[in-house]
């Protein structure tokens, strides 16, 4: 399988027309003057290295930087509280001890 493609096959794979391809190819120093020009992996990588840069998005080497930022909205966490111990009236049949449980309770938070 090649992996060379038309320069008319690649814009209809992208979905520009073949005029702004072909103007973005000649931007980023490739050499491909008609739609029946084929384009090999290695100038498709540089036409998209160039248009990264001309949108402002910088090299991949940089590994500190993350490629997304996630703000949440919601956190949703646990509380546990530990139940309350009735006691029953001294003269009443029920007079043994009550057992404790404990109860776990979501919290939700959401900010603005």
């Amino acid at each position: 399988m090649s992996s060379e493609v038309t320069v008319k096959q690649l814009a209809s794979t992208v979905g520009i027309p073949v005029e702004r391809l072909l103007a973005q190819l000649q931007d980023a120093g490739i050499a491909a003057h008609a739609e029946d020009a084929t384009l090999t992996e290695q100038e498709k990588l540089q036409l998209l290295t160039y248009l990264r840069r001309a949108h402002g998005r910088q090299d991949q080497d940089d590994a500190t930087a993350p490629e997304r930022v996630t703000i949440r909205r919601k956190t949703v966490s646990e509380l546990r509280q530990p139940a309350v111990a009735s006691r029953a009236p001294a003269g009443s049949p029920r007079a043994a001890p009550a057992t404790t449980r404990a109860k776990t309770v979501s919290v939700e938070v959401r900010r603005k």
